[in-house]
């Protein structure tokens, strides 16, 4: 009867740590690394939605390129912001959540360079190097913000791994 006991309560115990591991899993603490990522990539994206909503007449006639999709592009970049912000102040988050902010950059990314690929956008050379820039300043933020998880990973598994040990003497 005892060892019933004793077997239920192991069991139930390896299920709670079952459920505890496959919610570490899904969920982050992010490191000093990813929090400076993503608070560098929502100043620069709020910088360029900010100029970008604020001035597309300008833009427009310096560039070349229709004041609505720099309208357009410029509040993109300004949700982008709010949502890098978000992340940066958890404590934790999940990590789908800057798996969602890199395909954002990605698509952003690609949705840029894809008008000049089919010609349906025809800027001057400065507008064609500002979509080329930005696209390239976004895909170096995915990889940014893709090492910044994998750093944030090891460092909980290394966490994990001291807590395992036990106190140190």
């Amino acid at each position: 009867m005892t060892s019933e006991v004793i077997d239920r309560v192991q069991a139930n115990v390896q299920v709670r740590l079952a459920i505890q591991r496959s919610a570490a899993m899904t969920r982050i603490v992010p490191s000093c690394f990813l929090r400076r990522v993503l608070v560098a990539g929502a100043a620069g994206n709020l910088l360029a939605g900010s100029v970008a909503t604020l001035l597309p007449a300008m833009l427009d006639e310096w560039l070349r390129l229709p004041a609505m999709v720099i309208t357009a592009a410029g509040l993109y970049l300004l949700g982008q912001a709010a949502l890098g912000l978000w992340l940066s102040g958890r404590g934790s988050l999940a990590e789908t959540a800057v798996w969602l902010l890199m395909g954002c950059n990605a698509a952003f990314a690609f949705m840029s360079i894809l008008p000049l690929a089919l010609a349906l956008l025809t800027p001057n050379l400065s507008g064609a190097l500002v979509i080329c820039a930005e696209a390239w300043i976004a895909l170096a933020f995915v990889e940014l913000q893709h090492l910044g998880v994998a750093r944030s990973a090891r460092l909980a598994e290394r966490e994990a791994y001291g807590a395992r040990l036990g106190p140190q003497s």
